[in-house]
Parts: structure tokens; C-alpha cells; sequence
């Protein structure tokens, strides 16, 4: 437990200056998005959370989250390739399946703190984007009344913070998988090399579809006040990503035992 939770620190330490660079690229963007939809026309008027989904800053926070996961694979590279730690790490007197989890532990970290940041970085953007909304909307159309907008509706109504701020069971459920499922797909592809690393790739593209329609069964779950159909609907993306997991980490221990990643 010991070694593990050291070999995640250390895969940590590889990963913290390239996140730390994601997350300033993406807070930049997503200023700049919001302040241009806050100034556009046919957008004046909007709360807060409409003004997030329609300037596309969520799309940015996906990028980043991929950008995340790219990042994550920084310390397999280095252990497959001349690195000069290496040898030390294909040397540890430890089991093997111990560096996996340890890079799975490590990205999954990674993704959290993305995913932490971009809640505050949302909370934070609110007064300035709201007071840039509010000056245009009274400049350009000096007749309409501005709406009064109020701060903790506006976050309670954003379709992302919905998702990354679970309120139910079936909420902290999603979140879990969407943060453990891209993790485990990304990392287990790494720890292949050639045709198998393909076929583990499209395991990889057909989890990050289940991702997906998890998200977008979710988010109806919600609009829908927890119907039911609603519900069921999540079922089919839970059982093929919690499959999808199971085969890639058995897979990739098999690899490992193998030598077969080196």
C-alpha cells in the first residue's frame, strides 16, 4: 500500500506542471468565450447558465479533460522508453499490477483536480460575466429591463456543475464512472504494444461512446426529474463500461506479467 501510494505520487509529480498549464490555457479560454457571448446580441438577456452553454466553455473544459488524459500517459511513456528512471521502475521489488493501478490512481487524481478547478473557475466567472452582460445589454438596447440574475441559481441550473456536482445517488454513481472509466481505458491501452495496443484503443473509443450517451442519459435524468424511463436509460452504458474496465485491467495485468508493454 505503501509503495503504491508512493509510485502514484511520483506519476503525480511527472503530471503536475503540464495540468497546471492545461488549467491556466482552459480558464483563459473560457474567460474569453464568455465575455464574447455576454457581448453578442441575440444572446442579451440570458442568465448565467444559458450564457455557459452557449459560448461553448463547456466544450473547452472537455478539451482540457482529454488534454488531462494525454497528459496521464507522460510516466508510462517514460518507463517504456530511455528515460533514465526507467530501468528503476521496470526494477521495483514490487508486484506488478502495482504500477498500473498506481498510473490509474495517478490520472484519476489528475481528472479530479481538472474537475475541482473548473467548478471554482465557473463560480468565479459569474460576476465578471454577468456585469459585462448586463453593461452591453443596457448599451445596446437601452429599452429592455435587465433581468435580475441570482448566483446560486445560475449554478444549480449549469447542465456541467449538474455532472460534476452530483445532488443524488444515481449522480455521484455517473460521476464516479466518468471519472474512474476514462482512467482505467486510457492507462490499460499504454500498457500494449502494437496490434493489441489497437484493439485495446478501440476498446478505448467504444468506452469513451458509453462515456458519452452516460453523460447525455444523465443530464435527461435530471431534466426529467428522475423519471424512470430516464433512469433505465443509464443502465445499458453502466453495465458496457464497467465491463469494458473489468476486461481492460485484466487485460493489461496479463500484459504486464508478460513483459509484453516494455
Amino acid at each position: 500500500m505503501k509503495t503504491g501510494a508512493k509510485l502514484t505520487a511520483w506519476n503525480w509529480y511527472i503530471m503536475q506542471k503540464p495540468v497546471l498549464i492545461i488549467a491556466a490555457v482552459l480558464s483563459v479560454c473560457e474567460m474569453a468565450l464568455l465575455a464574447i457571448a455576454a457581448t453578442r446580441e441575440n444572446l442579451m438577456g440570458m442568465p448565467y447558465d444559458a450564457l455557459f452553454m452557449q459560448s461553448f466553455a463547456w466544450l473547452v473544459f472537455v478539451g482540457g479533460y482529454l488534454a488531462v488524459l494525454a497528459v496521464s500517459l507522460r510516466p508510462i511513456l517514460q518507463a517504456q522508453g530511455k528515460h533514465k528512471g526507467a530501468y528503476t521502475l521496470q526494477t521495483l521489488p514490487v508486484k506488478r499490477g502495482t504500477l498500473l493501478f498506481a498510473n490509474i490512481a495517478a490520472t484519476a487524481l489528475a481528472q479530479l483536480a481538472l474537475a475541482a478547478w473548473q467548478v471554482v473557475l465557473t463560480a468565479l466567472l459569474y460576476l465578471p460575466t454577468m456585469a459585462i452582460a448586463n453593461a452591453a445589454t443596457a448599451y445596446t438596447l437601452p429599452q429592455f429591463a435587465i433581468p435580475h440574475s441570482d448566483f446560486v441559481l445560475a449554478l444549480l441550473r449549469n447542465a456541467l456543475l449538474r455532472i460534476l456536482l452530483p445532488t443524488n445517488f444515481t449522480g455521484v454513481c455517473v460521476w464516479l464512472l466518468l471519472l474512474a472509466a476514462p482512467a482505467v481505458l486510457v492507462v490499460c491501452t499504454f500498457y500494449h504494444r502494437g496490434a493489441a495496443r489497437v484493439f485495446a484503443f478501440c476498446m478505448g473509443i467504444i468506452g469513451a461512446g458509453g462515456c458519452g450517451y452516460l453523460c447525455a442519459a444523465h443530464l435527461l435524468y435530471i431534466r426529467t426529474n428522475g423519471y424512470r424511463y430516464a433512469e433505465f436509460s443509464l443502465f445499458p452504458a453502466i453495465c458496457l463500461l464497467l465491463f469494458l474496465m473489468a476486461a481492460a485491467i485484466a487485460w493489461a495485468l496479463h500484459s504486464i506479467r508478460r513483459a509484453a508493454w516494455l
